[in-house]
């Protein structure tokens, strides 16, 4: 640490830098990076560093930006470790706060909102939620009726429950936590509020399955025809999907890794791209060597084997500079189990809009499109 201290002080007596900010434009510092320059260097806006949990120059430059250097200062000067990121969000969204104040009638934020090390037990995203209920009734959801918000307070706190919107919600409605996650999910809301008697009576102990189901019903849900179902039929579905899923893993474990691929798909050639489906272990495992990933396994090689998926390179034609991926594809339901880039970097939109045109259909035979 003394070493990267020198270092610094050495770069900013070069440069006649005064301010880590100075030193952002030649060193392009992530944000840990900027952070450990304001260790060193005082901020042209911030001031000087405050060592402690949840300092970081990125989110204090957040709080600079929305709510000016006076609100910065506050939440530098605040004692101790034990409610500070608390007491950072309620300088940064002041009016959340002000609600959860208002409609559950709870005022000691740190009570709500920390457990028994002071720490925060409430993020962005749900402090978001909260800063747009400004009355009661902005806690129901439409299709659901209402619910006795202070009943859901006194329940929440009762066990344990930070006062988080979605909890309200849940315990609300349902009397339990369970269906955290399905309730405020855009995908199971609908259903929820579809089959809400039905669902009341099948209760929430599958949560998992329906939260994790492209794999199961990926076919139905993309289409939409899951909400045709109630709960308890949809449920036999996932089920259903769980165990073709079993026997394709056994079968695809029980195949020799050295046969030969069965015949695959044409190559599709779309736009500037070449999606090209491996026909050999050999291609696989240069795909991995190329791509550095573990595509070139033994393990997609005898998915491959056992038609239970398929694995394909998505290229550019020549000429055409774009990134490259792999895909692997599973046969059956045609959903695409993953896709990645070189070092199994994330892919970007146009490439996940090019995989979703051409190989989730169940057309694949034609070469050119």
């Amino acid at each position: 640490m003394k070493l990267l201290e020198n270092a610094v002080e050495a770069l900013a007596k070069a440069t006649g830098a005064n301010y880590a900010e100075d030193l952002f434009p030649m060193l392009k510092p992530n944000s840990n990076g900027k952070t450990k320059l304001w260790t060193y260097l005082p901020s042209k806006f911030i001031g000087e560093y405050r060592g402690g949990w949840y300092v970081s120059y990125t989110n204090m430059m957040t709080l600079y930006k929305k709510k000016g250097p006076e609100a910065c200062k506050e939440v530098l000067a605040y004692p101790g470790r034990d409610g500070f990121k608390l007491n950072y969000y309620m300088k940064l969204f002041p009016e959340a706060f002000d609600n959860v104040r208002k409609i559950t009638g709870e005022t000691d934020m740190l009570g709500v909102f920390g457990n028994e090390h002071g720490w925060c037990r409430i993020n962005t995203p749900e402090l978001r939620a909260w800063a747009k209920v400004n009355r009661g009734r902005d806690l129901f959801i439409p299709g659901l009726g209402t619910f006795d918000i202070a009943q859901a307070v006194r329940s929440c706190l009762a066990e344990g429950k930070s006062l988080k919107v979605e909890e309200l919600q849940c315990m609300g409605y349902y009397g339990d936590f369970e269906a955290a996650g399905m309730l405020s999910s855009k995908r199971w809301q609908p259903h929820l509020i579809k089959y809400k008697a039905q669902w009341k009576i099948f209760g929430f102990g599958h949560r998992y399955e329906f939260g994790n189901c492209s794999d199961t019903i990926g076919d139905l849900v993309h289409s939409g025809d899951y909400m045709n179902y109630p709960p308890a039929e949809l449920y036999a579905h996932i089920q259903a999907g769980q165990e073709q899923r079993r026997l394709e893993y056994v079968k695809s474990n029980c195949v020799d890794v050295n046969r030969p691929f069965p015949e695959q798909p044409e190559t599709i050639l779309y736009e500037e791209y070449i999606l090209e489906p491996a026909r050999d272990k050999e291609t696989l495992k240069y795909w991995g060597q190329q791509m550095n990933t573990c595509v070139g396994g033994d393990h997609y090689a005898r998915n491959i084997i056992a038609n239970v998926d398929e694995i394909w390179m998505l290229r550019g034609k020549p000429g055409h500079d774009v990134p490259a991926a792999v895909v692997q594809l599973n046969k059956r339901t045609r959903r695409v189990a993953q896709a990645k880039g070189i070092k199994n970097s994330a892919i970007g939109k146009r490439v996940r809009e090019v995989i979703d045109v051409c190989l989730r259909q169940p057309f694949l035979k034609s070469s050119t499109r």
